[in-house]
């Protein structure tokens, strides 16, 4: 496979691995707005019945201390996970950079004299 090939074929891979992390972050965001309307409806009846008084900022407060850590949890990983790959990608980028670099060097063993070509 040819350096171009192979620097156009890592482009592809790194742009479905961004759209998979998109997909990640909008997942977790919908999932969670979810369950946060699954929770909230008990709570708002249980606070219309008198049970227990909560103000929105109370629930929230709630959300945040308990199921909300768990989705800042996967929010968290998922960045790391993309950090790290963008850092892989970079490197790779500049080792087929260095091997371009290099075939564009020719070596001359009579003359031990190095040129490059055009």
């Amino acid at each position: 496979m040819t350096l171009p090939i192979l620097k156009r074929r890592l482009a592809q891979l790194e742009a479905a691995l961004n759209l998979i992390h998109e997909g990640v972050q909008y997942g977790v965001d919908t999932v969670e707005g979810i369950h946060q309307g699954i929770i909230d409806v008990p709570l708002e009846q249980l606070h219309l019945s008198g049970v227990i008084d909560l103000d929105q900022q109370r629930r929230q407060q709630l959300w945040n201390g308990s199921f909300g850590v768990v989705y800042s949890i996967i929010r968290r990983s998922n960045q790391v996970i993309q950090t790290t790959e963008e850092k892989i990608f970079s490197a790779l980028d500049e080792q087929i950079d260095a091997q371009n670099n290099l075939k564009r060097i020719e070596y001359h063993p009579e003359t031990s004299d190095r040129s490059t070509t055009p």
